[in-house]
């Protein structure tokens, strides 16, 4: 039990060390409530990358296009992301600790 704990709140904190690949290979090696944890902190950090990706492909066919506001919407497009990774960077560090200290 207690290396369940440890493996799902690393997966939380691997944002710092290896965001993607560790909560994989924990949800891949594991089962049950660790396999949850590593899921939901795997989503946790490929979310703010797809909606970065996603937005500035949008942006940028909306700009080719002759979207004159396509330099400011970028720039909104960029702090928006940075404000969502920190609120992300909270959770993860949030629900890591929650994750050891839970009996």
């Amino acid at each position: 039990m207690t290396e369940n704990k440890v493996l799902s709140s690393l997966s939380y904190f691997s944002l710092f060390f290896a965001p993607v690949l560790f909560p994989i290979i924990v949800y891949f090696l594991t089962s049950g409530e660790t396999r949850r944890h590593a899921r939901n902190a795997f989503a946790s950090h490929i979310i703010p990358s797809v909606l970065l990706i996603g937005g500035g492909i949008t942006i940028g066919l909306f700009g080719i296009n002759g979207w004159t506001h396509a330099p400011i919407s970028l720039a909104l497009l960029f702090i928006v992301f940075a404000i969502l990774s920190f609120v992300l960077l909270i959770y993860n560090i949030v629900l890591g600790i929650k994750v050891l200290i839970e009996e």
